[in-house]
């Protein structure tokens, strides 16, 4: 009995080992199967890599949805079980279940087009709301519901009932910063002075990078700020005097670049390190590269990083512009509205939001984040579209008056 009990446990051990190793061998899949569920058919092609799963899912209606899910079910194949669909008027919604009974985002398509939750309840979609309680009665708990009270904090409103915990907003006040986080908002001082145009300012991980004007004279710079949004403090970098003919290349891997146009120096500041030195030769970023310039044609104009991608089906297929593109994604903006491409499908993007005034449209790590009116909105697919920050001045001045930190 002791022996088999002994053979028993060398099984068991070595299956859990067979497990662990095969799952450091596996680094993605893809693979197709079919599900028969609440008198629909389903095709599911699932791709997975290091970032999560991604879906691409045909009914037997013809109807298409795209999924991304960060979901960890530790590499495991053929995780959706099932799905539930619910209609009602031109609306169609699916609600995927996966393993563990875990329950995926809705996913609905409005006029022959995969739109966001949020959008549908931006647009005060009833269909929606009749889907959402057919939903709850059948004892689903999604994430559909948000208060998105604000509160007045140093004369600014913010969202504390949904402020999303993983972010820190930055909002320029011409003297400094506004801090915010999940817990309070803090007014950092950075000069005595007001400076209306922030066009000096990037934010670079966790430092806050600018240059210095109380310690410039009339033609020169001789101190650049480096503040610890997160940490609270300042890095202090000794650095050569640069003139004011000087401006701002980007922001490339937690490193500041600039150029003095005088001294014809593109310079290049790490925060982290404390170190600002000379670049050897001149750079900028493509499609999220650092390559080398020209001199000459460095100097035809001055040079700003792009954090955005080119992608010449997206721009011939829907004239779209400030393309991000992270994680296997495609993030972009068309007709005021904002869209994102799954598994490369270009034929079926999905609608994330629309409104007649976006500015200051941004991407990062999957959370996106833009100005609409006097506003500051994030989305990402799993939190869904929340009101962040409002402020009137956003209305007048909202060039490089925000920026934003995942943490």
């Amino acid at each position: 009995m002791k022996k088999m009990f002994k053979t028993l446990c060398a099984i068991i051990i070595f299956s859990l080992a067979l497990q662990f190793i095969i799952n450091l061998l596996i680094k993605k899949h893809k693979i197709n199967y079919t599900l028969i569920s609440d008198n629909n058919n389903y095709n599911i092609i699932e791709k997975y890599n290091k970032y999560g799963y991604y879906f691409s899912i045909t009914d037997k209606y013809k109807h298409k949805i795209n999924i991304y899910d960060d979901i960890n079910f530790n590499k495991q194949e053929k995780i959706i079980k099932n799905i539930y669909y619910y209609q009602s008027d031109d609306l169609n919604c699916f609600l995927p279940v996966y393993i563990h009974k875990k329950t995926g985002n809705i996913q609905c398509i409005l006029n022959n087009e995969q739109v966001s939750s949020s959008y549908l309840k931006q647009i005060n979609n009833i269909s929606f709301k009749n889907i959402v309680n057919k939903i709850k009665d059948d004892n689903f708990n999604i994430l559909i519901d948000k208060k998105n009270t604000l509160k007045n904090e140093n004369g600014i409103l913010v969202n504390r009932s949904d402020y999303p915990s993983d972010l820190i907003y930055t909002v320029w006040n011409y003297k400094g910063i506004y801090i915010f986080n999940e817990k309070e908002v803090i007014n950092k001082q950075l000069f005595d002075s007001d400076v209306y145009e922030n066009i000096n300012s990037r934010l670079v991980g966790k430092y806050y990078v600018t240059f210095d004007n109380d310690s410039s004279s009339n033609y020169s710079y001789s101190k650049i700020i480096a503040y610890n949004i997160i940490d609270s403090g300042f890095k202090n970098i000794e650095v050569d005097t640069f003139s004011k003919n000087s401006y701002v290349n980007g922001v490339f891997e937690n490193k500041y670049y600039f150029t003095d146009l005088d001294k014809k120096i593109q310079y290049v500041v790490d925060p982290y390190k404390g170190t600002f030195n000379k670049v050897d030769g001149y750079r900028t970023v493509v499609n999220g590269k650092l390559v080398n310039v020209s001199k000459s044609d460095f100097f035809t104009g001055e040079i700003a990083f792009s954090d955005y991608f080119e992608n010449n089906k997206i721009n011939y297929k829907y004239n779209g512009s400030l393309i991000y593109y992270d994680k296997n994604i495609y993030y972009f903006l068309y007709n005021n509205s904002i869209y994102e491409i799954i598994n490369k499908d270009y034929d079926h993007p999905i609608k994330i939001a629309s409104f007649d005034k976006i500015s200051n449209f941004t991407e990062r790590e999957g959370v996106i984040s833009f100005i609409n009116d006097n506003i500051i909105y994030t989305y990402t697919d799993k939190n869904g579209l929340i009101p962040v920050i409002k402020n009137d001045e956003f209305k007048y001045n909202n060039k490089n008056i925000y920026d934003f930190l995942n943490i």
